[in-house]
């Protein structure tokens, strides 16, 4: 305790001292910024100064040799005169331990780059286990923690998840390892055209496996919701998701002479719309407004790079620019609709709607003209994100 006790003396001493002389030196150059026909004064002023700090770093530096010399002294001693105390004593491990004290009293208070990376070689000599035991230490301090922000899975969330939305699970693997696999093809400097076709059969593939997924939910599945009933499945959505991805998978496969006969590699294509195809199925199984309206607009963002695809065409340019403040203004449309059912009914499940709508006829009519607002804000806004009638112009 008197050892450190000393070293922390001494080296709040040496602060005290320098932060005398750094701001000494730092107001006499603003003072000669300011005005510098006062040079004498301030060098006067200086001289002052510095005769009354040079005694006290002189008392320093002799209070810092004989710590040196008496610290030097006392650790010898008691090293020599306790080194069969020592654990794991040895002769080496003596002469490291030594060798570091008499770096400790050399360059104590200075910033030396070698002496500390030699005394940190000769820790490591006389106690080889310190080491490893402070990372286990600071691994198990950092597991406490972070006790506190672990959460338990709970298993039936995970089987009702792998069960109901395996599908859509299987698709985001799928398009997951096929980017990871055309970084890896373009980093081996492989062909685009070829990366493309295979991209093109492998999401064929998946989109395959996802079909016959749904084909055995559809008989075998049952009615459930995740999320807190932002998604659900059921026969019949399940039904429309089974469409969807045929539909899908049907146009993928017409694709392939467009693939092989484009000028361009086309590379992006099958990732794009096989992603547009995972957004649509989020959208069919979305049991709120804010779900249904996040995987409309993942829809929307895949439709603007395919509509783009053949930017050097004048048609599909002015498809893309029509398409794409079209869709800008349809999303608004939908979203201030959603936000007056949402002040309206106060929730966005659409069978806590249904039930509000149904139990409660005279809130129903109080507020029906902002219903009937709302719901023209969110149709008109689907006719133009869809193109039909009368939003196809």
């Amino acid at each position: 305790m008197s050892v450190a006790y000393a070293e922390t003396k001494l080296a709040k001493y040496k602060k005290v001292i320098y932060f005398f002389i750094k701001k000494t030196l730092a107001l006499s150059s603003s003072c000669r910024l300011i005005n510098p026909g006062a040079e004498l004064e301030i060098a006067k002023q200086e001289k002052f100064f510095f005769n009354i700090v040079t005694p006290v770093v002189r008392e320093y530096s002799a209070l810092t040799a004989a710590y040196k010399s008496i610290y030097k002294k006392l650790k010898n001693s008691l090293l020599l005169r306790h080194v069969k105390k020592l654990p794991f004593a040895s002769q080496t491990k003596v002469r490291a331990l030594r060798r570091y004290l008499l770096l400790q009293s050399k360059y104590f208070g200075r910033k030396n780059g070698r002496a500390k990376r030699e005394k940190r070689l000769l820790r490591r000599q006389i106690n080889p286990q310190s080491r490893f035991k402070s990372r286990r230490f600071s691994a198990k301090k950092k597991l406490v923690m972070l006790s506190p922000f672990v959460f338990t899975i709970d298993s039936s969330f995970t089987a009702q998840l792998l069960s109901d939305f395996l599908p859509e699970l299987l698709l985001t693997a799928a398009i997951l390892l096929n980017l990871t696999l055309l970084a890896i093809g373009l980093g081996e400097g492989r062909s685009k055209k070829e990366l493309a076709l295979e991209s093109f059969s492998a999401l064929l593939v998946a989109l395959t496996f996802v079909a016959a997924i749904y084909v055995i939910q559809l008989f075998f599945g049952n009615v459930g919701s995740l999320g807190g009933g932002y998604a659900s499945t059921s026969g019949y959505v399940v039904l429309l998701k089974l469409l969807t991805v045929v539909t899908g998978g049907f146009i993928l496969a017409q694709s392939h002479n467009y693939l092989v006969n484009h000028p361009r590699h086309l590379l992006e294509y099958p990732i794009i719309l096989t992603t547009a195809i995972f957004f649509m199925l989020l959208l069919v199984g979305s049991n709120h407004l804010v779900s249904a309206f996040l995987s409309l607009v993942g829809f929307s963002l895949n439709l603007y790079v395919l509509i783009l695809f053949d930017a050097p065409s004048a048609i599909a340019r002015e498809a893309g620019v029509k398409y794409f403040y079209l869709s800008t203004i349809s999303s608004g449309l939908i979203l201030y609709g959603i936000f007056l059912l949402f002040v309206i009914l106060g929730t966005g499940n659409f069978y806590e709607m249904q039930q509000v709508l149904s139990s409660n006829t005279a809130f129903a009519e109080t507020n029906s003209e902002l219903l009937q607002l709302a719901i023209a804000f969110v149709l008109i806004g689907l006719f133009f994100k869809l193109s039909s009638f009368p939003g196809h112009l």
